[in-house]
């Protein structure tokens, strides 16, 4: 998933542009699931998160990338906002869903992520 729309998307839930130069609490916020996103379940590198930020208009460095990610079970914690934009990007992308819970949790199988979507569908 591109940036593009992970931007549209979070605009459509929220009304918040993370392209948007500020660093209004909302924003910051929202932007924290749009590099967690990337970085996490799309496994984009960092060099290349910052290229598609900066492709949008939007200088970002490592260490904005690096303070986003370490704060980002903060954001999610306190803001309803980033909980939604967060369920959402990842029920829009099962299939890369299933990607980061394969990567990311070792004792998970195919067949246990099948079961655990049969049981979220129902």
């Amino acid at each position: 998933m591109k940036i593009e729309t992970i931007a549209e998307t979070i605009k459509d839930i929220t009304d918040v542009n993370i392209f948007e130069k500020t660093r209004k609490r909302e924003v910051v916020e929202l932007r924290s699931v749009a590099t967690y996103y990337l970085r996490q379940v799309a496994g984009l590198k960092y060099r290349q998160i910052t290229n598609e930020y900066k492709k949008n208009g939007l200088n970002i460095h490592y260490s904005t990338l690096m303070h986003s990610l370490k704060n980002y079970d903060i954001y999610k914690t306190y803001s309803d906002d980033v909980k939604k934009a967060h369920l959402c990007l990842i029920n829009d992308n099962l299939v890369d869903a299933r990607k980061y819970i394969l990567k990311n949790m070792s004792n998970m199988t195919a067949e246990k992520i099948e079961k655990i979507e049969q049981v979220m569908s129902s």
